[in-house]
């Protein structure tokens, strides 16, 4: 899943659809990160924001997202509830200062589709990139939900 990330940039494209209002000096885990993390973990059959609280020091996970240190800590289930609950806006409430931009989001999704959908018919693709492809897409769609 990494790989396919690192090839077609899905997840990065992704957390470009959110805003963070976050003290840049507070913030522990970045927003891509938190993306990154939530998603390969529903990717990975982990739809529970309770099983983060075992997750968060999983070195698989952290080696998933590109952790600089493995080591440390991941987000935990508080941390990801509050980008889970997200809203769209500005930023100015105090608890939930990620907020999404739903026609970013929109695009991103339909972008993706047809990304996926022209690579699959390229020679040389392969099967399971694209399924890992879809796997992630769909787990970008379930944080979404």
């Amino acid at each position: 899943m990494r790989e396919v990330e690192r090839q077609t940039g899905l997840l990065s494209q992704f957390a470009r659809c959110f805003r963070d209002y976050r003290n840049p000096l507070l913030v522990e885990h970045s927003l891509g990160s938190l993306i990154s993390q939530r998603v390969m973990a529903l990717a990975l059959g982990y739809e529970d924001l309770n099983d983060h609280d075992q997750l968060r020091h999983d070195p698989l996970i952290a080696t998933l997202i590109e952790k600089a240190d493995p080591t440390q800590a991941l987000a935990g289930k508080s941390t990801l509830n509050r980008l889970e609950l997200t809203p769209e806006g500005n930023g100015e409430d105090r608890y939930k200062r990620i907020v999404y931009d739903t026609a970013a989001i929109d695009r991103f999704l339909v972008n993706a589709f047809l990304q996926a959908y022209a690579d699959s018919w390229r020679p040389g693709r392969t099967l399971f990139p694209r399924l890992l492809r879809v796997v992630l897409l769909h787990a970008a769609v379930h944080l979404l939900g």
